[in-house]
């Protein structure tokens, strides 16, 4: 096991891996993507024995790039690589996947290398794989209490949450709004897709549906077919906002 592919849109995460990577095999060959599109592109050319993952990546994640290539008949063997994500982390696990959690150590990463080596049957890491992929999809749904019981409903048809009190509002793409008797805090920790953005303290917005941000007056203003909608946003999340896109 000598060729690995390095996947994280962070260019420092990457060279740091890199560099570890070279110290626990020195005669290896590593290449790097810093996209989804990339890394598919990478390791179809350079069909690598162990793929380095990051979970958290714009406008596509790591899972989504590993059900690509499954689409695609490739069977990748995958280390997840993430600075914390409880609800995929659970998944990871329930699967018996491997991952690593940043910053990473050198020990773990050797370790990691040689559990890898140990696991040479295809169809079993498809199997897991394929688990994994279920547990995640069940997890794109969202459980929400109301004052009589409770509605299930997609993550993706949330436009955006407004905390009220210890209540929030919940905004459906809909137009429908529900309240529950879950501060906002524990709504975005429930959450497991990264399109989801705290733009101010009370404010938690979907990012498929941001329009444009207005530094001067502190809005962002997202787009629902023919409806712009204005909310507030704190100054300190503008910086951090521009750096997703």
């Amino acid at each position: 096991m000598n060729r690995f592919l390095v996947v994280d849109d962070e260019d420092k995460a990457r060279a740091l891996l890199n560099k570890l990577l070279l110290l626990a095999e020195p005669y290896c060959q590593v290449v790097e993507a810093n996209s989804v599109e990339q890394g598919i592109a990478r390791y179809l050319e350079f069909q690598p024995d162990l793929v380095f993952l990051d979970i958290e990546m714009p406008h596509k994640n790591g899972f989504e790039l590993v059900h690509e290539l499954m689409l695609m008949g490739e069977s990748p063997k995958v280390v997840f690589v993430t600075a914390f994500n409880q609800y995929a982390i659970k998944a990871i696990k329930a699967s018996a996947l491997d991952y690593l959690l940043k910053p990473i150590n050198e020990n773990d990463l050797k370790q990691c290398i040689n559990r890898a080596r140990l696991i040479d049957n295809k169809k079993k890491e498809t199997d897991k794989m394929d688990d994994l992929l279920n547990r995640l999809s069940m997890n794109k749904r969202l459980k929400v209490n109301t004052r009589t019981g409770f509605e299930i409903i997609k993550q993706d048809d949330i436009l955006y949450c407004e905390a009220d009190g210890n209540y929030t509002n919940i905004f459906l793409t809909n137009q429908e709004k529900l309240t529950t008797a879950t501060t906002l805090g524990l709504i975005e920790d429930q959450l497991t897709s990264d399109l989801f953005f705290r733009v101010s303290r009370s404010i938690l917005i979907n990012l498929d549906y941001l329009k444009s941000v207005n530094r001067k007056d502190k809005v962002c203003h997202l787009q629902i077919d023919d409806e712009c909608i204005s909310l507030p946003l704190s100054y300190s999340r503008v910086q951090k906002l521009a750096e997703i896109f």
